[in-house]
C-alpha cells in the first residue's frame, strides 16, 4: 500500500478517509512529507474494532476454501437456517453459536453482530443474541476484503461472518451492475441512441 499504512492504531494515507476499516473515526489535519508529491496526507484514528478486523485481514497465511467446497459450505449453511426459521421461536441453529478464536471482547462482538444482521436482513428471523448490535459490521468493506472474509477456511471467521460476508459482496456486486446499466440507459438515451442496455447486444 504505498502511502497508506496502519500504525499504532491509525491509518495513513492521502485518501485515508475511503478506509474501508474506519467507522466513526474523526480526520485530524496534520500532515506527512511524502517524496516526490506536495500532497497532505490524511490521519485518521481506527476504531479497535476495526483494528481487530485489519489484524486479521492482513494475515498472509489464510486457508483459502476452492469454488466448490466454498458452494457446499453455502448450501450446508442456508439449509441449517432455513430450517431454523421454521422452528419454534427461540430455536437458534448451532451453526450461528460458533465463536471466533479469540477472548477480545471486539472481535466477538463483530461475530455476534454479522450473525444478528444475516438473520434478521437475510432471514427476516429473530436476532440470535438480543444483547449485539444488529448493524452490519462489514457494510464498509470492500470487495477484496468481502471475499478474504467468505473464502476463508482457517477458523479466523466464524460461518456466520462467511456467509454475511458472500452476500454482502453479492448485493454490493448487483448494486453496481444496476448502477452501470442504469449509467448506460441515461447515456444512450440522451444521445438519441438507446439499444436497450449492455446486456441487450450479442
Amino acid at each position: 500500500m504505498s502511502g497508506h499504512y496502519i500504525i499504532n492504531g491509525s491509518y495513513t494515507g492521502l485518501q485515508a478517509g475511503d478506509s474501508p476499516l474506519l467507522k466513526g473515526s474523526s480526520g485530524m489535519d496534520g500532515s506527512l512529507s511524502l517524496a516526490r508529491s506536495d500532497e497532505k496526507s490524511t490521519v485518521v484514528n481506527l476504531s479497535s474494532m476495526a483494528m481487530e478486523m485489519s489484524k486479521i485481514l492482513l494475515k498472509e497465511n489464510a486457508a483459502t476454501v476452492s469454488p466448490t467446497e466454498f458452494d457446499t459450505f453455502l448450501e450446508k449453511m442456508h439449509e441449517q437456517l432455513q430450517e431454523m426459521v421454521g422452528q419454534e421461536t427461540g430455536k437458534v441453529a448451532e451453526i450461528l453459536l460458533e465463536r471466533p478464536d479469540s477472548f477480545d471482547k471486539n472481535r466477538l462482538s463483530i461475530a455476534e453482530q454479522a450473525a444478528n444482521h444475516l438473520m434478521s436482513k437475510f432471514y427476516n428471523s429473530d436476532e440470535p443474541f438480543p444483547q449485539a448490535s444488529s448493524e452490519n459490521p462489514f457494510a464498509e468493506l470492500d470487495r477484496h476484503s468481502l471475499s478474504k472474509i467468505a473464502f476463508d477456511d482457517s477458523g479466523d471467521f466464524t460461518s456466520a461472518e462467511r456467509h454475511l460476508a458472500f452476500l454482502q459482496m453479492t448485493e454490493n456486486d448487483t448494486h453496481f451492475r444496476n448502477q452501470a446499466r442504469e449509467l448506460y440507459r441515461e447515456t444512450y438515451a440522451a444521445e438519441g441512441d438507446y439499444g436497450g442496455g449492455p446486456d441487450s447486444h450479442g
